[in-house]
């Protein structure tokens, strides 16, 4: 997992690492991702 502080980080990236797969997302996409992964990992919650 990679992050990145702008899509032009990101674009400069990318252009380095042309063999490299993944997507993209907002921090707010990212932290609704995070939480359907990850659940209750650390509250001990079931996911």
């Amino acid at each position: 997992m990679n992050f990145f502080r702008s899509e032009e980080h990101l674009r400069a990236w990318r252009a380095e690492n042309p063999a490299a797969d993944g997507a993209g997302t907002t921090l707010a996409e990212g932290f609704k991702l995070g939480a359907r992964i990850f659940g209750g990992l650390l509250t001990g919650e079931p996911r």
